[in-house]
């Protein structure tokens, strides 16, 4: 059996988004003072811990766009595997799970 993850793991994964919302990130980004890497962290962190936890299904994906950026990003490996367990409820990939929860935070400009 697995052991849960813990905090202090980190798992890397490669994350796709829509050019205008690493616009968005990268605005927040220097508003912060955070790594594009910290600030997405911080982000999905916030908001696993407060309303967005608990996204209806009926939640919009994020639609690919015509142009895509995509990059490595390092979470605490129980960050994944919360993320992981919201994804399947909603029926998502893991990827668009993290676009929808960055597109609500940024969106909205509540990212810490």
């Amino acid at each position: 059996m697995k052991n849960p993850a813990k905090e202090t793991d980190t798992a890397t994964l490669f994350l796709r988004i829509p050019e205008s919302l690493k616009q968005l990130l990268s605005i927040q980004v220097k508003n912060n003072g955070n790594s594009i890497n910290r600030e997405i962290a911080l982000c999905l962190e916030k908001k696993m811990s407060e309303t967005m936890r608990y996204l209806p299904v009926n939640t919009p994906f994020i639609k690919p766009e015509a142009s895509m950026t995509g990059f490595t990003i390092r979470l605490p490996g129980n960050l994944k595997a919360r993320l992981e367990i919201w994804a399947t409820k909603n029926y998502r990939s893991l990827n668009n799970e993290i676009l929808v929860r960055l597109d609500a935070c940024v969106g909205k400009a509540e990212c810490l």
